[in-house]
């Protein structure tokens, strides 16, 4: 779906730049001001460097600004991991608490019916 999305939106982009660089091949010269750097590109290709160099500059940028949440994304995991393996531990637990109280409770009705027998014989033994 995101591929599809990315179509829709990219392929009419593309095709805009397309028509904006066949549009403005007119040559300008540029210079880099502190040095004495000349070069000639035609118009369309200047503003279209100029974009993408603001695309990257814009990426670097946000991923620059994003390393404290990234960093409490991290703690946040670190911390999900641990508290699914404790969650893990106390299950195995519960299971095994279980297991003993059904144990615990077959003993003692068993006991109770060895009581129940033994006051039965009695009651019979006199």
């Amino acid at each position: 779906m995101l591929r599809i999305i990315s179509w829709i939106i990219g392929l009419p982009v593309l095709i805009a730049v397309i028509t904006f660089a066949v549009s403005n091949r007119q040559v300008v010269d540029l210079s880099l001001w502190p040095t004495s750097i000349e070069f000639q590109l035609s118009i369309a290709t200047t503003i279209i460097i100029a974009m993408f160099l603001g695309y990257i500059l814009g990426a670097f940028f946000t991923w620059a600004f994003s390393g404290k949440t990234r960093r409490e994304l991290r703690k946040e995991k670190k911390g999900h991991k641990i508290a699914e393996k404790d969650k893990e531990k106390l299950e195995k637990e519960n299971q095994e608490l279980t297991k003993k109280i059904e144990e615990l409770k077959a003993l003692y009705q068993q006991e109770e019916k060895n009581e129940f027998l033994a006051k039965i014989s009695g009651l019979f033994s006199k």
